[in-house]
């Protein structure tokens, strides 16, 4: 069953941007965590958790389509004609945060491939905040034989004193 856009492009009349729902796989928090302040006992009613005392959530995202002609913004730059807003959390999760988070085995790339859109062809990306399941979908692993461009030096070896990204093939 696909997820990607259940019930297709939204188009309003004289709208600028058509509008499509991307669901890129469930995950679960702790509910306790999502509702905050509000008692278990208020919440609980209309929400059920799972035996850790997790909710189950949807990465929800939101790919725009430009729907008026080319114009030049800011410095002459192009208005983006493709726009995602949110990206979940992505396909780099080890198995144990999977597990942690009960994460679907499914990521933005899926439903933008099950509506036929390449992520090159995406012009802009909006996230609301850096957190894991908003914005880990920036990145993705390699494909097969495929050489990332960046690598992450976490120990802060290779001899400039710090960790940070280094380029691929030993540029800084």
């Amino acid at each position: 069953m696909s997820n990607a856009g259940e019930s297709g492009p939204v188009e309003v009349p004289e709208a600028r941007w058509s509008a499509q729902l991307l669901r890129a796989g469930t995950f679960k928090l702790d509910g306790g965590s999502m509702f905050g302040l509000i008692p278990r006992t208020v919440w609980s009613r209309s929400v059920s958790t799972d035996d850790r005392g997790r909710i189950t959530v949807q990465h929800n995202c939101l790919l725009l389509d430009r729907l008026t002609p080319d114009r030049d913004i800011d410095g002459g730059k192009p208005e983006p004609k493709r726009v995602l807003v949110e990206c979940g959390t992505g396909n780099k999760l080890d198995a144990k945060m999977r597990e942690v988070f009960d994460l679907e085995d499914r990521w933005v790339g899926d439903a933008l491939s099950e509506i036929g859109v390449t992520p090159e062809s995406i012009d802009a990306v909006v996230v609301s905040h850096l957190h894991f399941d908003h914005a880990g979908g920036l990145t993705r692993l390699p494909r097969a034989g495929e050489k990332p461009d960046w690598v992450v030096d976490a120990h802060g070896g290779g001899g400039d004193g710090g960790g940070g990204p280094k380029q691929a093939g030993g540029g800084g």
